[in-house]
């Protein structure tokens, strides 16, 4: 080919201009899981816009438990975050407790405070060995769910399920741990601490998985903010902000916890911040089995309560979001209601709005 004939080759191929295409990636995807529906703008190849489209995930369940007693609402709890079914129980619960005025027994608490750190374990598992698979690496995956097994045997072990445990009541727990449940516990948490140190040192001594999170998604502390970033999210950004320690609950009144702060806001720091975590809850459980007081581990309560304080309360748990119960003084009937997690951020971060929600409590 001659230099003209490539000139004009060059020039006809500038002169084609792809056009604007709309794609939507979701809900029906499989990286998306059926909750998340992303309109993607694409230029050729490139994406140059997204916009998120979420809702997909709604069940309904505020009408739900306008029809449930108390008691009967605990299981749908377990529906509204399918990786943290713990944790939302005991929102759940700590919030029906707080509007009745009821402390439950300490044992519930520690009980409480162990498996809710085991949760979070599971759950930061599945976040980092999602996130490695999607940056290229198979490896963390396996290592991960190996690891989530254990937790979940011991769940189903305590419950009779792995994954709808329905095992938290308003006063406590269903029932104390089976016999060599404690043990099994220690030994899971020993062989974990290891798998985690090994983990840490397959990633982050991993050239590509730096090179592609370092520097990579920044986010600075204002950004979070208005953003209504909580969690790691937060942290990751250099927020100091656990509701653990700055608005503790349960046996965390007793029981001191470490927050784990990173000032790189970017990738990397977010899946730091939950390696680190993941360590601090092996500390927690340790602590909680070995300060395990004993006692009763529920207090009997009314399936259909009257309120101490009121008829609305928000109850907040270090875990996506917060819950909220309205109690139907007519009907004797209590509803939940979900809350953003950008309202509860602000609302927590600002120092007089938290100090008047306190007192209105």
């Amino acid at each position: 080919m001659s230099i003209h004939q490539e000139s004009n080759t060059q020039s006809e191929a500038e002169e084609i201009k792809s056009q604007e295409m709309l794609l939507n990636m979701g809900p029906q995807h499989p990286s998306t899981h059926g909750v998340l529906r992303l309109v993607l703008r694409l230029q050729g190849e490139t994406i140059v816009d997204c916009m998120p489209v979420i809702g997909y995930l709604h069940r309904g369940m505020e009408k739900i438990f306008e029809n449930r007693t108390l008691m009967g609402g605990i299981r749908y709890t377990d529906n509204s975050d399918y990786l943290s079914m713990m944790l939302c129980e005991i929102a759940y619960a700590g919030a029906a407790e707080q509007l009745m005025g009821l402390e439950i027994p300490r044992r519930a608490q520690y009980i409480r405070l162990l498996v809710g750190e085991m949760q979070r374990i599971a759950s930061h598992l599945v976040a980092v060995g999602t996130y490695l698979i999607d940056l290229g690496a198979f490896t963390p995956i396996l290592w991960c769910f190996t690891a989530r097994e254990g937790i979940l045997a011991l769940y189903e072990a305590l419950s009779g399920s792995r994954f709808t445990v329905n095992y938290h009541r308003v006063g406590g727990v269903l029932h104390d741990f089976p016999k060599g449940w404690l043990q099994e516990c220690e030994a899971w948490l020993d062989g974990f601490e290891k798998t985690l140190a090994e983990l840490d040192t397959l990633i982050n001594g991993n050239e590509i998985f730096l090179a592609r999170t370092q520097g990579v998604g920044y986010i600075d502390p204002q950004q979070a903010n208005d953003y209504g970033l909580t969690g790691p999210m937060a942290r990751a950004s250099g927020i100091n902000w656990d509701l653990r320690v700055h608005h503790p609950y349960m046996a965390y009144r007793e029981v001191p916890v470490n927050v784990k702060v990173r000032q790189e806001g970017d990738c990397f720091a977010r899946n730091a911040v939950r390696m680190e975590e993941m360590a601090e809850s092996i500390r927690l459980c340790r602590v909680a089995i070995d300060q395990m007081p004993g006692g009763p581990h529920c207090r009997a309560c009314s399936d259909r309560p009257a309120p101490a304080k009121g008829g609305d309360l928000l109850c907040h748990r270090e875990q996506p979001g917060r819950v909220r119960l309205l109690h139907d003084q007519r009907r004797q009937r209590v509803s939940l209601a979900g809350e953003d997690a950008r309202s509860l951020f602000r609302e927590l971060t600002d120092a007089a709005r938290t100090a008047a929600w306190l007192q209105d409590e």
